[in-house]
């Protein structure tokens, strides 16, 4: 038994001291809302000192945040992946997260079973990306009035809809979404990696990929980036961090799109729906002009 706290909209500067105040020990949300208690203790809101865990899921996790959470507030951030069909179907165990949570979302909880499979549906080997699928008891047993969608295969298994691949120890990661893959001239790029070095920017706060229309390539890659107060940042910046990182010029970022946040639903998950509507918008508009932001390192 416990006591579950809510706050009807959030605002660090009272959701902090309410934690406080109630003693809360665990939290389950994604990683702006651990970025924002951060944020909340360094400005002088007291810290939480009860909060041992924090749970996260929607998106990858920075280690940098990781790291800034246990120093911060000692606090272990576990990471996690689930959805409404499935509920939490992996965890990263909170004694492994410091190693696992930004490189992971976690192993099957005990009674679900995971694999990833390719479009044969069968098992694919430790590293190979392909179709996320689960099954378990946790699972829905179909879709209100509708009695017409197959929710499950011959095997029980049900289809995510996410990209994974899974390491030798059972640790899965996810790698995009099905209808999300972005493949310029014929190579998938690895979308959640690139994500992950632009998190570890100090001046980016936040960071999304999505796929652009191009005439030759297929899709160009655009990225749309939140940053810390006073920064700035352009397309050669994003480009030369890539080159710093030692990524292959053919994932590096074509266009690169500062915004004032990032959409993300009252959960705080990404909308990259959203995201992909306005580099489409953005694609239009430089269609009769040639922009710096359109230029491509290869």
């Amino acid at each position: 038994m416990a006591t579950l706290v809510l706050q009807d909209v959030w605002e660090p500067r009272h959701g902090v001291p309410m934690m406080v105040a109630e003693g809360v020990p665990h939290i389950v949300a994604s990683t702006p809302f651990l970025s924002d208690i951060c944020d909340a203790v360094s400005a002088g809101e007291p810290r939480p000192e009860r909060l041992r865990t924090f749970l996260s899921g929607g998106a990858p996790i920075a280690q940098v945040l990781i790291e800034r959470a246990a120093r911060d507030l000692g606090l272990l951030v576990s990471s996690q992946y689930g959805m409404t069909d499935t509920l939490a179907s992996t965890l990263t165990e909170p004694e492994r997260s410091a190693q696992k949570s930004s490189t992971t979302d976690g192993r099957a909880l005990p009674g679900v079973d995971v694999r990833v499979v390719g479009a044969d549906g069968r098992p694919l080997p430790t590293g190979e990306t392909g179709r996320l699928m689960v099954r378990g008891a946790q699972m829905c047993i179909g879709y209100h009035k509708r009695p017409d969608i197959e929710v499950f295969d011959a095997g029980g298994w049900f289809d995510t809809g996410d990209l994974a691949y899974m390491d030798d120890k059972g640790y899965i990661r996810i790698n995009g979404r099905t209808k999300d893959v972005l493949i310029r001239g014929g190579e998938n790029v690895p979308v959640v990696e690139i994500e992950g070095l632009l998190y570890q920017r100090p001046d980016i706060a936040a960071a999304a990929i999505v796929g652009y229309l191009d005439n030759r390539l297929g899709e160009r890659a655009c990225a749309f980036v939140e940053l810390r107060p006073g920064a700035a940042l352009n397309l050669s910046d994003v480009q030369a961090w890539m080159r710093d990182c030692k990524v292959a010029k053919q994932y590096w970022p074509g266009r690169a799109e500062v915004v004032d946040g990032l959409p993300r639903t009252p959960a705080g998950k990404l909308q990259k729906f959203v995201l992909r509507e306005r580099a489409r918008v953005v694609t239009v508009q430089h269609a009769t002009a040639t922009s710096p932001a359109d230029t491509d390192p290869t």
